[in-house]
């Protein structure tokens, strides 16, 4: 019943509240209940169970990691749902945002709860497509811009991962998630598997070079839905990669560097250009592609030998947990600091919480997970340990100087858009979600029975956490100090590398319209009754035969899956 509950109460209510008429204060109560069954079974720890009436009997149920995700996944859910109520209290697209917010909450819920493909799969691709409704709900030439690139990204993710998925349940001969790891670390096409499910997974984990499509999608949203887009969705992709990952069955050093090289690239070239962001909600999108690149680097290494996976395992899951609320509170805090008309300093203080945590501060969640990263780096291969050890104290600077400019843009802007919801209404929700900030890892570390180290209270312990803190802060002093009165920073535009792939997109287009082909947006291409005429064709079902055989290839497969993406990105882009 509690799993029927957890998925099937967002499904039910997606279809319902849209219609019904709701008073606003009831609007958010409900959004907010529909994640209760899901938080109860995280929480509580429910027992498997199999539903034989959805898709292949799916089953569903927990182990210790993903526990803590459902959990922190149905909080930021629930939290984000009330907060919609007030926020969205003026909208007249009130039930299309509830209806696309349910049917996305459905899906996050059911993927991380899933024990087998179809159920896990299932939930990813409702997900996926149904949190484009969220991302281009404001209608503006920007949220569907936006909202193009996301789908183009997630089409190509979906692609990549069906093949990948393919390849290893064929050779699992099973449909458990549990059988996937050790499948995919025997077979043939091991490597070919393990890129497509990395790169499938990587697009809504936000990985290089993958990544570009979330600072344009996250902040165009509704802030409610930035919160659950860069606070829990995005654990999807790293929940992917741990499900079908062959770490704990065959070390795999090779991978684990090409994973850490990544994951170093996206946490400090996100700090890069973030810090040449002007809007606080896409430098904090910035700020979730760096995080999932430490988040990458633990996952990298926990490849590097097969003991490597009980300490990176629980460790990733504390991170996943840290962050995931940490970077809710600071979405759902623009929205009362744009709103706010008195307390502005109270707000900020608020806003500083979450940012000193995801930094690592002293005494707070954060330095719990990067004590946790750094007793990791003890598994990295070859010479990869000392390199790692001395970048990360220099990526919490980077976190620190990127959520301090974070800080700067917002106190800017306070009070600025009083349009969306009463000052109130957002900040009561907000203060929960900061309480559960504040205590939160400790208390998760302690009643999921998560064994990962806890920082000391010694003063070489406390100074390592604080010096790239209080570095930053100064840095930041001293450039607003020369920079007053003076021009402001250069910008780079939100996607950076994007604006070159449009300008090559829009180039191949014109050269396609200057050689007089048909523009395949306007459907001028009918292949339907040519097909008919081919199958009406004796022998045509001969050949089929012979080309099946040669679809078996994986070149041509690998090929056409290209071919297909590439026609995708020049129809949509």
């Amino acid at each position: 019943m509690t799993w029927a509950l957890t998925i099937g109460l967002p499904l039910l209510l997606a279809f319902v509240v849209p219609v019904a008429r709701l008073r606003p204060g009831w609007y958010g109560a409900v959004l907010g209940a529909a994640a209760l069954p899901a938080l109860y079974a995280g929480m509580a720890g429910a027992a498997p169970a199999q539903m034989s009436w959805l898709l292949l009997e799916s089953s569903f149920g927990l182990d210790g990691t993903r526990r803590v995700l459902l959990s922190f996944t149905a909080l930021l859910w629930g939290i984000a749902g009330v907060y919609a109520g007030a926020y969205l209290a003026h909208d007249r697209s009130r039930g299309p945002f509830a209806f696309f917010f349910l049917l996305t909450m459905a899906g996050n819920l059911a993927l991380v709860a899933a024990e087998d493909v179809p159920g896990f799969y299932t939930g990813f691709v409702l997900m996926t497509f149904a949190s484009y409704g969220l991302v281009i709900h404001n209608r503006s030439h920007e949220a569907l811009r936006a909202g193009r690139i996301y789908l183009v990204m997630a089409i190509l993710g979906e692609l990549f991962l069906l093949a990948g998925i393919y390849l290893v349940v064929a050779a699992a001969d099973s449909l458990l998630l549990v059988d996937m790891g050790a499948a995919l670390a025997e077979m043939p096409l091991r490597n070919p598997a393990l890129l497509l499910l990395l790169a499938g997974f990587g697009v809504k984990a936000g990985a290089v070079p993958l990544y570009f499509w979330l600072p344009l999608a996250h902040p165009v949203a509704p802030t409610p839905a930035s919160a659950v887009l860069s606070g829990a969705m995005i654990k999807a992709g790293l929940l992917g990669w741990i499900h079908f990952s062959p770490a704990g069955s065959a070390p795999l050093p090779g991978w684990s560097g090409v994973l850490i090289a990544l994951g170093l690239i996206a946490a400090f070239g996100a700090v890069v250009i973030g810090l040449f962001q002007t809007d606080p909600k896409t430098n904090l999108a910035y700020s979730s592609i760096s995080q999932m690149g430490l988040m990458t680097v633990l996952f990298g290494i926990g490849l590097a030998a097969t003991e490597a996976r009980d300490t990176t395992a629980p460790a990733l899951a504390l991170y996943a947990w840290n962050h995931g609320l940490a970077k809710g509170a600071l979405f759902l805090g623009v929205g009362v600091a744009l709103a706010a008309d008195r307390a502005k300093g109270w707000v900020l203080a608020g806003l500083a919480l979450p940012a000193l945590t995801i930094a690592g501060a002293p005494f707070t969640g954060g330095a719990f997970t990067k004590y946790g990263l750094k007793e990791a780096v003890a598994f990295t291969p070859g010479a990869w340990s000392d390199p790692i050890l001395w970048l990360l104290p220099l990526s919490a600077l980077g976190t620190s100087l990127l959520l301090g400019r974070f800080l700067l843009l917002t106190w800017k802007k306070m009070g600025s858009e009083a349009g969306h919801g009463s000052f109130r209404g957002l900040a009561t929700s907000w203060l929960v979600l900061l309480g559960i900030v504040a205590i939160g890892v400790p208390w998760a570390r302690g009643h999921f029975g998560l064994e990962t180290p806890v920082p000391s209270a010694s003063p070489e312990q406390l100074f390592d956490s604080a010096w790239p803190v209080a570095v930053a802060a100064g840095l930041l002093f001293w450039a607003a100090r020369i920079l007053k009165g003076k021009q402001s920073l250069p910008t780079v535009p939100p996607g950076d590398f994007l604006l070159p792939i449009e300008r090559l997109v829009s180039a191949v287009r014109d050269i396609w319209r200057h050689r007089g082909l048909p523009d395949l947006r306007q459907g001028a291409i009918n292949f339907v009754p040519i097909v008919d005429r081919i199958l009406a064709l004796e022998g045509t079902w001969r050949i089929v035969d012979r080309v099946e055989r040669r679809l078996g290839s994986w070149n041509v497969v690998g090929f056409l899956f290209a071919l297909i993406a590439l026609g995708f990105i020049l129809i949509l882009g």
